[in-house]
């Protein structure tokens, strides 16, 4: 019998608890998740997973919002699963229409819901003047000092 796992971040490829507002000031709990959860996806190499940012409970109607991916291919698995805190609701795996009912459910279990991230902007180093490699060719073996 050979044991299949998953290679690397399966996901989105973003850092566990990216839906995360503030990653300091939040719960996590290990809950089973289910192999049969109706948001399991297929990795490339055949693996089952759970994605992060995927609303989760189980029997004792406990809820959260699964912290990293999690690896189902040979069944139920514990997870880390946030229970209390600030999240991005535009980070979350939700479908088209899920996002208000996920948003009200969430903030009465005691999530602070935040509708969308913040953007980040980052500078256009080539768009500005004076910005970029000043340094010379290093192939041409110019001397930037010159």
């Amino acid at each position: 019998m050979s044991e299949r796992t998953l290679q690397g971040t399966p996901g989105m490829g973003h850092a566990p608890g990216w839906f995360l507002a503030d990653s300091e000031n939040c719960t996590r709990v290990t809950m089973q998740i289910p192999a049969e959860h109706p948001k399991v996806k297929t990795a490339p190499n055949g693996g089952k997973y759970v994605p992060m940012g995927t609303i989760c409970d189980d029997d004792n109607d406990n809820a959260g919002i699964v912290y990293e991916d999690v690896d189902v291919t040979a069944g139920d698995a514990p997870g880390s699963v946030v229970t209390r805190g600030a999240v991005y609701l535009d980070r979350l795996n939700l479908g088209s229409n899920e996002a208000e009912d996920v948003a009200r459910g969430l903030a009465e279990i005691g999530f602070t819901v935040i509708p969308t991230a913040p953007t980040v902007t980052r500078p256009d180093w080539d768009a500005e003047e004076g910005g970029g490699d000043e340094g010379g060719d290093e192939d041409s073996g110019e001397d930037p000092a010159q």
